[in-house]
C-alpha cells in the first residue's frame, strides 16, 4: 500500500505542470490506486490474527 500511495502522490505532483493524470494508461491505476486505498481499512482487518511473539519459538539453527 505504501508502494501504490508513493506512487499515486508522485504521479499528482508530476501532473502539477504537465496533464498525466487523463493519460490513457496512467488514469486506470490511478483510479485503481484509490479504491485500493479506500479499501485498506477492510483488508487490514480481513487478515488473520497472529500469535504474540511470546508464543513463538525461535527456529533452530543448521
Amino acid at each position: 500500500m505504501m508502494g501504490l500511495y508513493s506512487g499515486f502522490v508522485g504521479i499528482l505532483v508530476a501532473s502539477y505542470g504537465n496533464q498525466l493524470f487523463g493519460q490513457h494508461p496512467i488514469d486506470a491505476e490511478m483510479y485503481l490506486t484509490m479504491v485500493f486505498i479506500a479499501l485498506c481499512p477492510k483488508l487490514d482487518k480481513m487478515l488473520p490474527e497472529t500469535e504474540p511473539e511470546e508464543k513463538l519459538r525461535p527456529i533452530s539453527s543448521y
